[in-house]
Parts: structure tokens; C-alpha cells; sequence
């Protein structure tokens, strides 16, 4: 095929389709990226108003690490009647002119990429140039529609609660009625309705504003004492990895999870981690006072729900939680699952 492009040089649209194949093996890593290259060079050479041979050419200088280059290419396809309404070359355009610092204009072709296709990544991207430009308040109401779209998405978490209002206090509750609604039904439930109440509370709020990162952990953690360990592991892991592994509730809450689940061998991994974190406070190894915090932490959900003390594993992990934190649950403590836990 390569040869019979050779020998009709002006056939662009083979030229095209050598390329497009050439990408998905340079994807693969069974094409280099100058052979690659080639295939879109001789594309534009065929025909250099050809929007795709362009566009070719504009993701082959990306893979060269050529923005300057694959920035013009791509602001050539763009401007023909075929592609100017494509979201991914505006899309394009937005990422190497972020990349050469040029935040203005990644702002306003991003902003037409998610014109033309909203997407969690596009916003969460276009909130980035608004950030880099200097306007905050564009930049959070953008990351929350990415999270509105992708809620678990990380960088946009970490972008809308870093971001500063112009007046450099941080931003608002995403919600005036969610924490005094979930102190109303905490307070006044009994306990055995309680757990079920606050997990549709919770539930309602993480589906209207993803922003909210509290939202993750304590959806996890209703979740838990519901027994609804899938879901209970997914938001609690999230929760922890939003904080580079430092949400020490968190972490503690997983560790219930797991053994709950039969996976002792993880629980005991993450009682090990749990003692062995670093202070939040310091940095450096946790003082007692800490310690004695995140075996609370970690009794929490059986003192909230004391029949979890009778699934599978409760036992076994309190004999490890025993082994791991032993100077505060000597003989005198009762054990879990007792009457008095």
C-alpha cells in the first residue's frame, strides 16, 4: 500500500489512511514516531488543504514534542468548514496552547470544545486555563461541572477547593441546608433509623454537588454501616486517594471494610499503615495522643452499629487491632462484639 502511494504522490487520501494506521501502531509501540511522521508528511504534500492530512500532521508534531508546530497545524484544520466544529481539534488547540503558555488562548478554544462536546475532562481543563488566567471564579464554576459529569475526578476536587475567590477566602459550603439537615437528623433519629436516613441525605447531596469532597468519605461511611461494602470501599478509597493516602479516617474505615469482607490479610496490611502514618500535624511519627485517635477511628462504625461486632472477620480483626495498638487495648478492654463495646 505504501507503494502504490509512492507512486501516485498527489493521492492524499491513501496518504491519510497510512497515517491513521501508522498512529494506532505508534499507539501500540509497533511504529516509531518519525515513521509516523512521514505518512502525515507526505498527506500534506499531496494535498496541503487537505483538513485531515493537517490535522495528521498536527498530532504527529504533538508526538514529535513540536507545539509550536502542531499548534499551526491544528489552527489550519481548524479553520476549514469540515473541522471547525469538531471538539477534538479545538480540543487540540487548547492542550498545546496550554502547554507553550498560552493560557488565553487554551482558555477560548477549550471553551469551544465544550460548546461543541461537554466532557468532564474538557471542563476540567478549561477550569485550568481560567485558573492560569487569573479568573477563579470561572475556574471553580468549571471544575464543578466537570465533577458534575465525572464526580470522582480527582484533579478537579483538588482544583476547585485550591482555587481562591478574588477576596482570598476559601470557597463557600456548596450547600447552606446539608450540614444543618445532617446535625437535625443525627441528633433527633434513634439509632436504628439514623444510619439508614443520613445515607439518603448524604446521597441526595454527592448527586447535586460532587464539589463537596467531605461527601465522598461520609457517603463511604453510611454506606458501611449499611453494608453496602462495595460502594462503602469505592467512596472511602477515593476519599483516601483524594489526600495522597493521608485521610486517616478513612484509611481506618477501609480497614473494617476489608475484614468485613474476609480479606484479612488487607486489614492487616492497613492497621500496620494506620499506626505507621506519619503526624498530619508534624510529619514526623505519631505521639500517643494520635494513636489513640485512630483506634477510635477504627472502632467507630462498631460503636455506632454494634451488631457489625457479629459478621465474619469482626473478631479476627479485633485480635489484630489488639497486636496493633497494644497500649491501648490491654486485658481491661472489652471486646469487640461484648455488651459494653
Amino acid at each position: 500500500m505504501e507503494g502504490s502511494g509512492l507512486r501516485d504522490a498527489n493521492h492524499v487520501d491513501l496518504w491519510n489512511f497510512l497515517s491513521a494506521l501508522s498512529f494506532l501502531g505508534l499507539l501500540a509501540g509497533d511504529v516509531s514516531v518519525e515513521r509516523h511522521a512521514g505518512f502525515a508528511e507526505r498527506a500534506v504534500s499531496a494535498d496541503p488543504a487537505n483538513p485531515t492530512a493537517r490535522y495528521n500532521r498536527g498530532e504527529a508534531y504533538m508526538a514529535l514534542g513540536r507545539p509550536e508546530d502542531a499548534l499551526a497545524e491544528f489552527a489550519t484544520a481548524a479553520e476549514h468548514p469540515e473541522y471547525r466544529d469538531r471538539y477534538y481539534v479545538h480540543f487540540a488547540l487548547g492542550i498545546n496552547a496550554y502547554n507553550l503558555d498560552r493560557p488565553e488562548e487554551a482558555r477560548d478554544a477549550y471553551r469551544r470544545a465544550v460548546e461543541l462536546r461537554p466532557t468532564a475532562r474538557g471542563f476540567l481543563y478549561l477550569a485550568d486555563a481560567h485558573r492560569r488566567v487569573g479568573e477563579e471564579e470561572e475556574a471553580r464554576t468549571n471544575y464543578r461541572r466537570a465533577l458534575q459529569l465525572q464526580p470522582t475526578l480527582v484533579d478537579a476536587h483538588r482544583g476547585y477547593w485550591y482555587t481562591e475567590a478574588p477576596s482570598h477566602e476559601p470557597p463557600r459550603r456548596s450547600s447552606w441546608w446539608f450540614d444543618p439537615a445532617y446535625l437535625v437528623v443525627a441528633r433527633v433519629l434513634p439509632r436504628r433509623a439514623r444510619p439508614r436516613v443520613l445515607y439518603r441525605l448524604v446521597k441526595t447531596h454527592y448527586r447535586r454537588h460532587p464539589e463537596d469532597s467531605r461527601v465522598h468519605f461520609m457517603l463511604g461511611a453510611h454506606a458501611l454501616l449499611l453494608e453496602l461494602f462495595d460502594e462503602a470501599e469505592e467512596r472511602l478509597q477515593f476519599a483516601y486517594d483524594l489526600l495522597d493516602g493521608i485521610d486517616i479516617e478513612a484509611l481506618a474505615r477501609l480497614i473494617v471494610v476489608w475484614a468485613l469482607q474476609g480479606r484479612l490479610d488487607e486489614a492487616r496490611d492497613g492497621l500496620a499503615r494506620l499506626r505507621a502514618a506519619p503526624s498530619l500535624e508534624t510529619g514526623a511519627a505519631p505521639v500517643k495522643v494520635e494513636l489513640a485517635r485512630r483506634a477510635e477511628d477504627f472502632l467507630s462504625p462498631f460503636l455506632d452499629r454494634p451488631d457489625l461486632t457479629l459478621l465474619p472477620g469482626a473478631q479476627e480483626l479485633h485480635v489484630e487491632l489488639l497486636q496493633t495498638f497494644p497500649e491501648f487495648f490491654g486485658d481491661t478492654h472489652p471486646a469487640v462484639g461484648s455488651s459494653t463495646a
